[in-house]
């Protein structure tokens, strides 16, 4: 579901069959928010982020997560993700 903020954003600047063309692409699905922490021997705040993913189930969502994670910061050395569930 869309936040009422949103839904005026797609209103004002978007697509003329925003709504509609949302509502077929993530029928039968919910948004997840991921939070994705680097395993580091220094926890430094600007490489933990959050998504927002439109997903089927909880694992596609975490898998799709991780990667745009990886593909954000792939000069970040790490061993590993910690990743929770926000909502």
């Amino acid at each position: 579901m869309l936040t009422k903020e949103q839904m005026e954003e797609a209103w004002r600047t978007g697509p003329i069959n925003f709504l509609k063309d949302h509502n077929t692409k993530t029928k039968s699905q919910r948004l997840y928010k991921i939070k994705v922490i680097p395993y580091k021997t220094t926890n430094i705040d600007e490489h933990i982020q959050v998504y927002e993913i439109w997903s089927k189930n909880r694992d596609d969502a975490v898998w799709t997560a991780k990667n745009n994670w990886y593909k954000e910061h792939y000069d970040v050395n790490q061993t590993g993700l910690n990743v929770s569930i926000v909502s």
